[in-house]
């Protein structure tokens, strides 16, 4: 944005939200490579693309009061979430309603140390 049509704005955040194994340095990816195919391709790229989106927007939009953060919502009983019921006996360890109080606790409460960060629910920075 050029400077003359820059608004300031107060307390406003932009929260993407994503799993922690979405993560580069999780190395995830690397039992993924025989599997390799345009699927699981296209959506490591896209963790890349969010995780840079998150960098840039806080870095840009800091000067006008906005935040930005990556939170992770945790290990949520969803569909997705208790996919490993069948095999390990596992589920999700938050209902959707935990995560989204804690996700709406975490917005309300980021501060500029904050901005461009990978947090979990409690405050703790995840790595990119």
């Amino acid at each position: 944005l050029q400077q003359q049509h820059r608004i300031k704005t107060t307390n406003s955040k932009i929260i993407l939200a994503r799993k922690l194994k979405n993560t580069i340095r999780k190395q995830w990816y690397q039992r993924r490579v025989r599997e390799m195919n345009a699927v699981v391709l296209s959506y490591c790229i896209s963790k890349c693309a969010e995780n840079m989106l998150t960098k840039i927007s806080a870095s840009e939009f800091q000067k006008d009061g906005v935040l930005c953060v990556c939170a992770h919502p945790g290990w949520v009983q969803t569909a997705i979430g208790n996919a490993g019921e069948k095999e390990l006996g596992v589920t999700g360890e938050l209902t959707p309603e935990e995560s989204a109080n804690h996700m709406v606790d975490l917005v309300e409460k980021i501060t500029e140390e904050h901005n461009g960060k990978y947090l979990m629910k409690d405050f703790v920075t995840l790595p990119y």
